[in-house]
């Protein structure tokens, strides 16, 4: 009832048990009466004889299937939201709530920042000083736990050269692999409010 595909490295992992006379922990599958695939995990322990010989193996199988289905998609889900990470054309950082450290940015925000993403990656966004005023970091935090998520919350973020970018920032909280983290994806605004305020003399004077 091994599943064709397991039944050669279930029988090694047998064999080790006699050789070496140690518990051992299996994962493999089933193939159940009705032909369906049963993912089971198999506790098991050596059985030896009165002189020590090891002359059989006896444990407890667990059925683990929902719990394989429930990994698969969500690696599966994890695959999809890298892939549209990634290609997203706005700029997108997934950091950690509690530090700020980068964990992962697309090509966009590289492009964005000036930085690679070798500098990014792993750092906070207070040891690269990308918030202009790093108080400025704790309030869009609180602001986001307030309200649960925040879409087109102006930021202003400095580039590696220094510079100044005025950013519609949209966030939301979100748990991987076990860690509170937060993904923000941006707007470039930069350039529009430059020309609101030149703008603004001008009709002051109408």
């Amino acid at each position: 009832i091994v599943h064709e595909e397991d039944r050669e490295r279930v029988k090694r992992e047998a064999e080790t048990v006699f050789i070496t006379g140690k518990p051992a922990l299996f994962h493999f599958r089933w193939i159940a009466k009705d032909g369906g695939t049963v993912w089971v995990e198999a506790h098991t322990t050596p059985h030896s004889d009165e002189n020590g010989t090891v002359v059989g193996i006896r444990g407890v199988t667990l059925d683990v299937t929902q719990h394989h289905v429930a990994e698969e998609a969500g690696r599966q889900s994890e695959e999809r939201f890298e892939k549209a990470f990634r290609a997203n054309p706005q700029p997108m950082s997934l950091s950690t709530v509690a530090e700020g450290r980068y964990i992962d940015v697309n090509d966009s925000f590289v492009a964005m920042c000036g930085y690679t993403r070798e500098e990014v990656i792993g750092h906070t966004a207070l040891e690269l000083n990308i918030w202009e005023v790093p108080a400025h970091r704790a309030n869009f935090i609180q602001k986001l736990k307030q309200e649960g998520s925040l879409v087109n919350h102006e930021t202003r973020f400095r580039t590696k050269d220094g510079s100044i970018r005025v950013l519609l920032a949209s966030a939301e909280e979100l748990e991987l692999g076990g860690k509170q983290c937060l993904l923000i994806s941006s707007t470039d605004v930069t350039e529009r409010v430059a020309v609101q305020l030149a703008l603004r003399p001008a009709a002051a004077a109408h």
